[in-house]
């Protein structure tokens, strides 16, 4: 038998800047964000997120900034477990317009519930950017070991 899936949220956004009273350059038009999030009666879900900026007055070499996140998990018993990506391009319209960049991130976590309402878990993430002109690039890698208590 195969089952639905159910939704657990969404949205969609937009927001509109005037930008008729600034005289700036890479002034933000319009941000647009969206999300979708499923979660099925087996224990596995998903989520996709966007994000983008539409600029005006836009320096050369400027792009609009844009970015996305993907993350599935699924919980098994008293098992947690989830990996996600994420990457956003020139997200930070401060750095010269000479640089272009990217950032991207990739992460995997599992969790354990003891129960009594203690959760045990760890994670590892890679952080990693792409700038032009810039030849000392080096990745960061979290570690991290958590405890939950609720009380």
């Amino acid at each position: 038998m195969r089952k639905s899936l159910a939704s657990e949220g969404r949205a969609v956004g937009m927001t509109f800047n005037n930008d008729e009273a600034t005289t700036g350059t890479n002034r933000q038009d319009t941000l647009t964000e969206a999300s979708v999030s499923l979660l099925h009666d087996s224990g596995l879900g998903a989520t996709v997120a966007y994000a983008s900026q539409e600029l005006s007055a836009k320096t050369s070499g400027t792009k609009d900034p844009e970015g996305w996140y993907a993350k599935v998990g699924y919980q098994w018993n008293a098992w947690g477990f989830a990996a996600d990506y994420a990457s956003f391009d020139n997200g930070n319209v401060s750095i010269p317009s000479t640089s272009t960049y990217t950032l991207s991130s990739i992460g995997l976590g599992a969790d354990y519930d003891l129960g009594q309402g203690v959760v045990v878990g760890g994670l590892y993430r890679n952080y990693s950017a792409d700038v032009s002109g810039i030849n000392n690039e080096s990745d960061i890698n979290v570690l991290a070991l958590n405890m939950r208590v609720k009380f």
